[in-house]
């Protein structure tokens, strides 16, 4: 009797043994449709030249683009097609979801910009500090394509933000407002084929 009893328990662990080690390794099947709905899944892929937003009240074209790399994206600042005041709409993350809707500025003072700035009865607080290299093309762009620049992003809890590029001999200094990503919306258009 207590020979059998051995060989049942024996029995009985082996069975479960099996089944935990089906479970926890998942079928050829279960892989090859995770790697389907993965590549079906659309891939963000931030903004290009070229592309429409609509905000509230107006359309932005996105014309010539400065990218900064810092090992990494940085940030891009896209100038805007047919705007007065020297606009620009600059990307602070991958997925185009933190938008500021930006002009020149030259409120900021010249030389170093320090980790906070009083500004027009604001005081913005230092959020990124670096050196990137910066890619720069199309038009309303300054020539320091390829160049290494210091930068500087400071912002406030109220969405102004001010993005300072110091590229040697041309000095990018924006001032703006932060888009609610809930009222923007991408058209699209920076990957048709132009004819």
């Amino acid at each position: 009797m207590i020979l059998e009893l051995a060989l049942v328990s024996a029995v009985l662990g082996a069975a479960m043994a099996v089944v935990r080690a089906r479970r926890a390794r998942p079928s050829a099947e279960t892989n090859e449709l995770g790697k389907v709905l993965a590549a079906a899944r659309p891939v963000e892929r931030g903004l290009v030249s070229g592309d429409v937003l609509m905000i509230p009240g107006e359309e932005l074209v996105l014309g010539g683009s400065l990218a900064l790399d810092e090992g990494g994206f940085v940030l891009r600042a896209f100038s805007l097609v047919g705007a007065a005041q020297d606009r620009w709409l600059v990307q602070l993350d991958p997925d185009a979801r933190d938008l500021v809707l930006a002009a020149t500025s030259d409120a900021i003072p010249e030389g170093p910009v320090p980790a906070e700035l009083p500004l027009q009865g604001r005081t913005l607080r230092l959020e990124k500090r670096g050196t990137a290299r910066v890619a720069a093309q199309g038009e309303g762009t300054p020539a320091i394509d390829g160049k290494l620049a210091p930068f500087v992003i400071l912002g406030e809890r109220g969405g102004r933000v001010v993005v300072v590029i110091d590229a040697p001999g041309a000095r990018v200094a924006l001032l703006g407002e932060r888009l609610d990503p809930r009222v923007v919306d991408r058209l699209g258009g920076g990957d048709v084929p132009r004819s």
